[in-house]
């Protein structure tokens, strides 16, 4: 059995958490940024697929929980809307 596999998993790890870290942090100046704008609140999401391969989702958020939590459903609902007429015309022209 060899070690070698585990170190590069480790260091391929290492590299995701440095990565990670440094677009967390391009987030939080974005929110800093525009927090000081006078928003009452702010959500900033950003996915990236990662070196291994997989697709993670960081975030950034500030101010009014409650509003916080009606832009996300805003943005949910108005999502699931679009792609349910999307699906519909698709569906209508075959």
């Amino acid at each position: 059995m060899s070690i070698a596999p585990m170190e590069d998993d480790w260091n391929v790890q290492r590299k995701e958490d440095a990565e990670r870290s440094r677009k967390q942090k391009v987030l939080n100046e974005a929110l800093a940024t525009i927090e000081n704008e006078g928003f009452d609140a702010v959500v900033l999401m950003g996915t990236y697929v990662m070196e291994s391969g997989g697709t993670t989702t960081i975030k950034s958020n500030a101010g009014n929980y409650h509003a916080q939590t009606g832009m996300m459903l805003y943005e949910i609902r108005r999502r699931e809307e679009s792609a349910s007429i999307e699906q519909r015309d698709t569906e209508s022209s075959l």
